[in-house]
């Protein structure tokens, strides 16, 4: 069923909300469905092979960027040939809607889900609780969740005031745990930076023997963006789906985290809060030499250079004479 995006209320999308809200509505008018997933909330089903990847999206995200112009884990569902579900929020949310998990529920009570091989839940941040909680729909799926959150219940996570803004939402009831929920998946990996302590604690409330849980230190707060930055995050669902994605493979492929300016410019920022100038000054270095075209990446390492001259030389001649 089209969505309607002629509403009048106050929560109508803006403009550019409303060109990517019809420019998928144009394109499932050949294969699969976009339709209201309760107020405020789009469900878009592209039909494809036999497995099936479940993702997120809000509207101030997509917005960001062009209609078309589609997340990465998107476009990797269609160039492997799968079936993708994408849960649309018309704010930048947490999924916390009950008409929303009624919409789900009913597609789990039709058997939508058992019409595929394997089905894989992806998330990143807020989504990733949504991926783990809403596993629950589809017993037996996979999960991927980067930086999930267990819950924001103040009685349980109230160590967490990262999001003060959502300490009244309901993480009680329906999809509320994400540890409970996630019981039924046949196999999730669970991936944060160890850095961050909220990320790490919410991380090991997740305690069932088929979770993996791997560490991606200096990821900070948006560990996607570093993925896609790698081109990594292809692999990353690929491997989540085929069950390859070991510790072992994990930490062959962070390696190329060292090619992310994302990253390395985490690293940059690190090393200043520490006062270790000497460090950041050579992580900048690296950073534009992949990508010279960072004006205030540039300024901040010429005024390193000019401060730490005979520091960073002998920095220089230091990390030269290092055994390989």
């Amino acid at each position: 069923m089209p969505t309607d995006l002629k509403s009048d209320s106050p929560s109508a999308p803006g403009a550019a909300s409303a060109a990517w809200l019809q420019h998928l509505c144009d394109l499932t008018e050949t294969e699969g469905f976009m339709e209201p997933a309760g107020p405020g909330h789009h469900a878009l089903h592209l039909e494809g092979g036999p497995d099936l990847l479940i993702c997120f999206a809000d509207l101030p995200g997509l917005s960001q960027r062009a209609p078309g112009d589609y997340p990465t884990s998107w476009k990797t569902a269609r160039e492997a040939g799968w079936s993708l579900l994408v849960l649309i929020s018309e704010r930048d949310a947490w999924f916390r809607a009950p008409p929303l998990w009624e919409w789900l529920d009913a597609r789990a009570d039709e058997a939508f889900f058992e019409n595929f091989d394997r089905v894989l839940f992806y998330g990143s941040g807020p989504a990733a609780h949504a991926a783990c909680a809403f596993s629950a729909a589809a017993p037996g799926a996979f999960v991927l969740a980067l930086s999930p959150v267990a819950t924001l219940d103040p009685d349980l996570a109230g160590w967490d005031n990262r999001w003060p803004e959502m300490r009244r939402s309901d993480f009680r009831n329906r999809y509320g745990y994400g540890p409970d929920m996630l019981r039924a998946a046949a196999r999730a990996t669970l991936i944060h930076d160890p850095e961050i302590p909220e990320d790490a604690m919410h991380s090991a409330l997740y305690r069932q023997n088929f979770v993996q849980r791997l560490k991606m230190p200096g990821a900070g707060r948006a560990p996607e963006r570093i993925l896609e930055d790698c081109g990594l995050l292809p692999s990353f669902l690929h491997g989540a789906l085929e069950g390859s994605l070991s510790p072992a493979t994990f930490a062959r492929l962070w390696r190329q985290r060292r090619h992310s300016v994302s990253w390395l410019q985490g690293r940059a920022a690190r090393a200043a809060g520490s006062e270790q100038p000497c460090r950041e000054a050579l992580v900048l270095a690296h950073a534009l030499a992949l990508s010279p075209d960072q004006p205030k990446l540039q300024r901040r390492y010429d005024l390193l250079t000019e401060r730490y001259e005979e520091e960073l030389a002998e920095a220089r001649s230091r990390w030269k004479a290092a055994p390989r």
